[in-house]
């Protein structure tokens, strides 16, 4: 999981990531997001995290929780 295409100025990233498909279901990709999401604000460079869903319904979800 990391930030890419990062506009210093304006404090946005877009969130990028992928996880095994034998790993899917299992919360990892959730928990990595906000221990991202964490550090993000710690530091405070960053002010929106933008992402597009894929057709998975479970990263719509995830996307949603955080």
């Amino acid at each position: 999981m990391n930030l890419i295409d990062i506009e210093e100025p304006q404090g946005i990233a877009h969130l990028g990531y992928r996880v095994g498909q034998i790993h899917t279901g299992k919360g990892i990709a959730n928990r990595a997001l906000k221990l991202l999401v964490e550090k993000v604000v710690e530091e405070g460079r960053i002010k929106q995290i933008e992402a597009k869903a894929t057709t998975n319904l479970n990263y719509s979800r995830m996307y949603e929780k955080s």
